[in-house]
């Protein structure tokens, strides 16, 4: 939970983040079980096909907003990563990974 917390910038969406993910997880963990299919034994195609494409999915969609705001610093010095101050006090500000200009997802 804690690396998913990372990956939110502020203090009430961190929160918020965090209990959805959690309820998520719980979803998860209803769903999951049922695509591991018993006439697929032991090989489970369809089990870890879902698993991969849910991390494929979250990791594809960090990249590309990562890759995003890495191409906007280049015209635009308010995205500039790197001062190690400026990005910990803009963490501390409580604006939203979307407001902070300085936030890169972890992942």
């Amino acid at each position: 939970m804690a690396v998913i917390g990372a990956n939110a910038g502020g203090f009430t969406k961190k929160q918020v983040i965090i209990s959805a993910s959690f309820f998520m997880y719980c979803v998860t963990n209803i769903i999951t079980p049922q695509t591991f299919l018993g006439r697929e034994a032991p090989e489970y195609h369809t089990g870890l096909q879902f698993i991969m494409i849910l991390c494929f999915a979250s990791w594809t969609s960090m990249r590309l907003e990562n890759r995003r705001r890495d191409k906007k610093a280049d015209t635009d010095p308010a995205y500039t990563t790197g001062d190690e101050n400026l990005d910990i006090l803009s963490g501390l500000r409580d604006e939203t990974d979307r407001q902070n200009k300085h936030f890169r997802y972890s992942g």
